[in-house]
């Protein structure tokens, strides 16, 4: 055996060992120069291969699929995901500015906005329908004839619709409403 002959065995070995070697997270890591959870990122976007047995990475296959995504074309493994996924967050961020937009336009408001506006107008519903007996009875104990009750009735319900729905608001709640808002059928004048 000549020495050259055994020294290539040696490196065949060396070089069969280093292929199938296992490092842990912060080894690799170091190794390629990136924090741990650019590690991990890189994982989940399948350009490093997920750890095997006891969360240990095969240092030879990871670092050349990083070195590939460095330096590889766009159809290198794992850096497709990662394009889609990069597509994906553009596309989101891009749709949470144009909803900002919108809402600075006011052509959006959020839901809680709704429901804060829909509470302040059935609130005012609600207070002209209960001052409403107390405005109308008056007039009402004078009158004989039941059809002149109902009649008498059937428009102040509806003076109380109308008035409602004229009613217009700026922004949302009655802290934003219109003035004069509390006083919506609120006036002595019955008849």
């Amino acid at each position: 055996m000549t020495a050259r002959s055994v020294n290539k065995d040696a490196l065949d070995g060396l070089e069969s060992r280093l292929l199938e070697l296992e490092v842990g997270p912060r080894t690799l890591s170091a190794f390629l120069g990136i924090s741990e959870r650019q590690l991990g990122n890189l994982v989940v976007a399948g350009v490093i291969p997920a750890p095997r047995a006891r969360g240990k990475y095969n240092l030879a296959l990871s670092v050349k699929r990083y070195i590939e995504f460095k330096s590889g074309p766009a159809d290198a493994p794992g850096n497709k995901k990662l394009a889609e996924q990069r597509a994906r967050l553009t596309a989101a961020k891009a749709d949470v500015a144009e909803l900002d937009r919108k809402r600075l336009l006011g052509e959006v408001v959020s839901q809680q906005d709704v429901a804060t506006g829909w509470a302040a107008i059935l609130k005012i519903i609600r207070q002209n329908f209960l001052a409403l007996p107390r405005r109308a009875a008056p007039i009402v104990a004078l009158m004989t004839k039941p059809t002149e009750i109902e009649i008498f009735l059937r428009e102040r319900v509806h003076e109380v619709l109308e008035s409602t729905s004229q009613t217009r608001f700026i922004g949302v709640g009655a802290a934003h409403a219109s003035p004069g808002i509390a006083d919506i059928g609120d006036d002595d004048d019955v008849a």
